[in-house]
């Protein structure tokens, strides 16, 4: 049992910011409120009013290609091993407890559709439905490959998806930065999920995606940081609204509270990612401080950094804390970075 004592409780629905304590047992949530501590017999934690909100969730990346892009190609199973632990440790210092990656077989990728010919993609569809996974499709992130979809199937990437099955089990779409309104129209035919990139869109120069269209059309919106070295969830969210205010040139087309909700967003990892009585005790802490605005969301969004991220907790677990790492069975953080530099 764990008292996590003054916490500044952050309500991601409606902005509210409450001084309140979080009681936990067995990795539940048992109560929240002022709790008493004279005949307290668990540990304390005392998180000195900064702020607690859910993590950060990090829906798509891909440790070791990120890595190979930036250092050198890995051929171990262990140096891949390692790495993977090293990235999952880089979530961690970045508030992102949940985190789904390629290189761990985590995520059921299909991606270079354009270099597939129908016997690639009939087995690659028969093997998604015999092991009954969500395939997280990588489509649409420029025109050319779209273009080369279209010379090669004669019809758009969406009628292609479809045709071979791969939309039949509410797909993940990662990108999608060019797709056309009538695709987006057969993808929320079939309930599919958003993964956006925001940094390996602005690393490779490619246009935004259109995020206003997908909220009109209701689609679930969640955040990755895909082929990224470096994981910030707040850089991230500045991304999304750098590029769409300039993109429609309006600063009321999106918002801060909107990319929180898109950067805590588990659903589609299966996640249910908040903080209430009964639920888990996973939650992540950043540093309070004095602010130039009275809106806790442009607080977050415009004024942090991963540096700001002090705890993050799983099922009442601490995991990190002040940037020392707490993973079971794992090396340290530094000591994972000088076995990769040999």
């Amino acid at each position: 049992m764990k008292l996590f004592k003054n916490a500044r409780l952050v309500d991601l629905e409606n902005g509210e910011v409450c001084l309140t304590d979080i009681l936990e047992e067995k990795g539940k949530i048992l109560e929240i409120g002022e709790i008493q501590t004279s005949n307290f017999d668990g540990e304390i934690v005392d998180l000195e009013g900064n702020y607690v909100l859910p993590s950060f969730v990090n829906s798509f990346s891909n440790s070791v290609s990120a890595f190979q892009k930036n250092f050198f190609e890995l051929k171990e199973k262990s140096q891949i091993d390692k790495v993977c632990d090293l990235f999952y440790a880089k979530n961690l210092l970045a508030g992102a407890v949940f985190s789904a990656d390629v290189a761990k077989n985590e995520i059921c990728l299909i991606d270079k559709i354009e270099e597939k010919d129908e016997k690639m993609l009939n087995d690659l569809s028969l093997r998604v439905a015999k092991e009954k996974r969500t395939p997280f499709l990588k489509i649409g992130q420029d025109l050319e490959s779209l273009g080369s979809i279209d010379k090669e199937y004669g019809k758009s990437v969406s009628r292609v998806l479809e045709d071979f099955g791969f939309l039949d089990r509410r797909a993940v779409i990662v990108g999608g930065n060019c797709l056309e309104k009538d695709e987006l129209e057969t993808f929320r035919n079939y309930d599919c999920d958003f993964v956006i990139l925001p940094n390996d869109d602005g690393k490779f120069g490619r246009r935004a995606v259109n995020l206003a269209t997908l909220f009109s059309k209701d689609f679930n919106i969640a955040l990755g940081s895909g082929d990224s070295s470096e994981i910030d969830f707040f850089a991230y969210m500045r991304q999304l609204i750098f590029g769409m205010r300039s993109l429609f040139e309006d600063i009321g087309c999106i918002n801060e509270r909107q990319v929180l909700g898109i950067a805590t967003n588990g659903s589609v990892l299966g996640v249910e990612n908040g903080i209430k009585v009964g639920g888990d005790a996973t939650f992540i802490v950043v540093r309070a401080r004095e602010s130039l605005y009275d809106d806790i969301f442009k607080t977050l969004v415009w004024e942090m950094s991963k540096r700001d991220v002090l705890l993050c907790v799983k099922n009442g677990e601490v995991l990190q804390k002040n940037g020392e790492i707490f993973m079971k069975n794992a090396t340290t953080y530094d000591t994972m970075i000088r076995n990769l530099k040999q």
